[in-house]
């Protein structure tokens, strides 16, 4: 269950701000990141990830990303795979 923060950081003139502040800060751009990501492409999608077989013996996957059930990416870098 994903919980969505509606409410988001104020910043005032000549504000002074603590650690706490700026971590709060960067979990909501996070939070709201991946809620994005979540509700436009939805999970699981792959972008990228073509496959080649080079040989016989060989099968090559090019780069590529895919998205978790939380909203969060996942780089696939190019791999040649000669067994499993």
């Amino acid at each position: 269950m994903t919980l969505l923060n509606n409410s988001y950081p104020i910043f005032e003139a000549d504000q002074v701000l603590s650690q706490k502040h700026l971590n709060k800060f960067i979990s909501y751009l996070e939070e709201q990141d991946r809620l994005s990501r979540l509700q436009l492409l939805g999970m699981g999608l792959v972008c990228g990830m073509e496959i080649s077989k080079p040989s016989n013996t060989s099968i090559h996957v090019q780069c590529g990303v895919g998205v978790t059930s939380l909203g969060h990416l996942i780089p696939f870098e190019a791999q040649t795979f000669t067994h499993f």
